[in-house]
């Protein structure tokens, strides 16, 4: 059971990400989108640059951090965004 989590957080991480910046982006909130992928990318710095004052194995759960939930987010929010600005500009309706 522990041992599926690491596949399961990385993807509940992408997957929300994913829908809201689409969601966000369809609607016309772009800005949102944006703000989402900066906070992400922040967290994601941050938590390379504190693993990496560790001395040893203690910066290891930054590192954990950084690529498990950090790293998904900001893809997840990117490719959200750019599937609904694609369709937006082949010319789908809103729904």
């Amino acid at each position: 059971m522990i041992a599926g989590m690491v596949y399961l957080i990385p993807a509940f991480s992408l997957m929300t990400t994913l829908i809201v910046a689409h969601v966000v982006v369809r609607g016309r909130r772009g800005w949102i989108a944006a703000a989402m992928a900066g906070l992400a990318l922040t967290g994601m710095v941050w938590g390379i640059w504190q693993g990496r004052q560790q001395v040893g194995w203690d910066g290891i759960g930054y590192t954990i951090f950084a690529v498990l939930m950090m790293a998904p987010a900001v893809i997840g929010t990117a490719l959200g965004a750019l599937i609904a600005w694609w369709r937006f500009r082949r010319g789908a309706t809103v729904d």
